[in-house]
């Protein structure tokens, strides 16, 4: 039995509300759909006149809910809300379509469907079941007219349909506006259960407070009457006065305080009898260990006779705080001192962005009176540029203080404004100040700087110009250096180069055996070309020749301009035969190369490679005496020198 009560419960879902809601709502419209299928069931039984079909199909429908009620105790509550709407619908069709006519007792169960999608799923169920259920009946009396059904009746017309229409409309309205009651109902009941829990917890958290105000008092709390007799004595510390000593509880002020002290104490009490209200009153002790101030707040105790007026008294000690607020006043009066005398800048800033303090010096360096700036912003003295910077930093250290960072002080030159609207360059220090709450304030000192950066400006210009002018000598240096190495007219090595890089060669040679070889040839003819076409058009010749032996050469040799029309090249790493191979090569590339003017140049070539132990002399001698063979036996060709 148990176990059948439990299944018929709506399933409950800790932490979400509404979908406990919606089950239990699916649940009720489940068992009760259920409950009305077996009660058709059981009256259809004794009624010949309804068809097979029709209780095949209410049997079906009881499987299906089953089915339903199932899925919503397994959790799936939106699944079986679905459910039941598809399958009311199609139910109600199939049960009226049964029966053969919508004059049938099944027809008006469509209210019942569209109060169920009311409940389900609110104002959207109740458009969609009232349009969806109209259009059911339309479609079941065109069938009925079309005699689809198995008794159509003659009798069915359109005021039928509309007559419907308006029930299933009427059913609709009546489903919202009865959860639109419902919903008001339960936000107010939960506004007034909130508001009480609200109330509870404040009035609890009251109590507390004020248990906890009395218990963390540090002072002790007197009760006294007029004429100065203490009665009770309480003290988070002290359990109703036990711990009191035994000298003061029910003896006289004047027992234990000095003379002017019991007056000031009098007289507080006599006031605060008078007035009905608290008062407050400060006196000192004179003590062997030093003077003590105290502070006395007194207040009437309520529910006492005027005969036997009692007063509660609230005793603290403020010689700390007293002493603290003089030496605070001796610090700033040393401060200020100095701040009157400094000739730098001094401000503060609070947490709001405002100017709190000036120093007199802004007189002098900005122009400024100090009351001329105090509570204005910092944009009255920064310029545009360093006031982004400002508003940077101030942000920057609140941040840094948020996230448990050590804010870091500013030291940063910033450009100032000043009253004749120029503009100051200042050294600014500056230090943030924190409390828990946040900012309090920012403490800065400007130092006028302007005359300093003015002469590192001018220094700066000296170093650049003089930067400038080592480039200029360096540029000047280098170009020396290459006419120095370089044919003006052609771009290649010079002679005299070609010699100290050739005698480099040489001692690579002699030390490390490497072979070197080297190239020596002419324009064939080159004078008749001067004469015949100009000396410039001679010229034009040398450097494009120069221009397609260099392309022609690897990196590492090295071509020259020997003199008049003759060229030179060095062959590291490059022996007699792979010379004599270069050699040819060269001079087939510049026969077959159409040179400006004169078309066809030729060159001769002589080759020689480097012997050990030989000198400079005797092999460039060797490499002249190839080229000279190659030229006295008909030009255009190359020729190697003997050993």
């Amino acid at each position: 039995m148990k176990k059948l009560l439990v299944w018929l419960a709506p399933p409950v879902f800790a932490g979400d509300e509404e979908k406990t809601r919606q089950a239990r709502l699916a649940n009720i419209i489940g068992l009760g759909s259920l409950a009305f299928i077996c009660i058709v069931i059981v009256g259809n039984a004794t009624d010949d006149t309804v068809p097979h079909l029709t209780q095949i199909i209410n049997l079906i429908a009881c499987f299906v809910i089953l089915q339903f009620l199932i899925c919503l105790h397994r959790g799936k509550v939106t699944l079986a809300r679905l459910g039941m709407i598809l399958f009311g619908f199609f139910y109600i069709v199939m049960v009226t379509a049964s029966l053969g006519t919508i004059y049938s007792s099944a027809t008006p169960v469509f209210t019942f469907w569209v109060l169920m999608t009311g409940v389900l799923f609110d104002l959207r169920g109740i458009v969609l079941g009232s349009v969806g259920a109209s259009l059911a009946v339309l479609g079941l009396m065109l069938a009925e007219q079309a005699h689809w059904m198995p008794m159509p009746s003659t009798t069915v017309s359109v005021s039928d349909w509309i007559a419907y229409t308006i029930l299933f409309a009427f059913t609709g309205g009546l489903t919202y506006y009865i959860n639109l009651g419902t919903k008001r109902a339960l936000v107010r009941a939960k506004t007034e259960i909130t508001q009480r829990k609200i109330a509870e917890v404040q009035l609890q958290a009251t109590k507390d407070k004020l248990h906890g105000m009395l218990n963390a008092l540090p002072e002790p709390l007197w009760e006294i009457s007029l004429d100065g007799v203490v009665h009770d004595y309480r003290s988070p510390c002290s359990d109703h006065g036990a711990a009191l000593p035994e000298n003061i509880l029910g003896k006289r002020l004047c027992d234990f305080l000095p003379t002017d002290a019991v007056e000031q104490v009098t007289t507080a009490l006599q006031e605060a009898a008078h007035k009905g209200q608290s008062c407050g009153i400060t006196y000192t002790l004179q003590l062997p260990q030093g003077t003590r101030w105290f502070e006395l707040s007194v207040a009437a105790k309520p529910g006492c006779d005027k005969q036997d007026q009692r007063f509660i008294c609230l005793v603290r000690d403020t010689t700390r705080r007293q002493q603290a607020e003089d030496a605070l006043l001796v610090s700033e009066a040393r401060y200020r001192l100095l701040a009157d005398v400094a000739r730098d800048v001094i401000w503060s800033v609070n947490g709001d962005g405002l100017l709190t303090f000036v120093s007199p010096a802004s007189e002098t360096v900005l122009g400024y009176a100090p009351a001329a700036l105090q509570h204005q912003t910092m944009d009255a003295m920064f310029a545009p540029a360093s006031l982004d910077f400002w508003r940077d930093y101030v942000q920057q250290v609140q941040l840094d203080h948020k996230t448990g960072k050590s804010p870091k002080s500013l030291r940063r030159e910033m450009e100032c404004f000043c009253k004749d609207g120029s503009t100051i360059w200042t050294d600014v220090t500056a230090h943030p100040t924190f409390h828990k709450t946040g900012l309090v304030e920012v403490i800065g000192v400007s130092r006028d700087i302007t005359e300093h950066k003015r002469m590192v400006c001018e220094l700066q210009h000296a170093r650049d110009a003089a930067e400038s002018a080592n480039r200029a000598l360096q540029g000047a240096y280098e170009e020396l250096s290459r006419i120095a190495i370089t044919d003006p007219l052609t771009g290649v090595y010079n002679r005299r180069q070609f010699i100290k890089i050739a005698q480099m060669e040489i001692a690579q040679v002699h030390r490390y055996q490497t072979t070197v070889s080297m190239l020596l040839f002419d324009i064939d003819h080159f004078k008749s070309i001067n004469d015949t076409y100009g000396h410039l058009t001679g010229d034009r010749i040398l450097v494009e020749l120069a221009k397609l032996v260099s392309a022609a050469l690897r990196q590492v040799d090295v071509l020259a301009r020997w003199g008049g029309e003759e060229f030179v090249v060095i062959m590291p790493q490059c022996g007699a035969p792979e010379a004599i191979q270069l050699a040819e090569k060269l001079r087939i590339l510049i026969a077959t190369h159409p040179f400006p003017e004169v078309r066809t140049v030729t060159v001769s070539l002589g080759v020689a490679e480097c012997n050990p132990e030989e000198h400079w002399d005797a092999w460039f001698k060797r490499v002249d005496q190839a080229l000279y063979r190659a030229k006295s036996s008909g030009r255009n060709m190359v020729c190697l020198a003997f050993e």
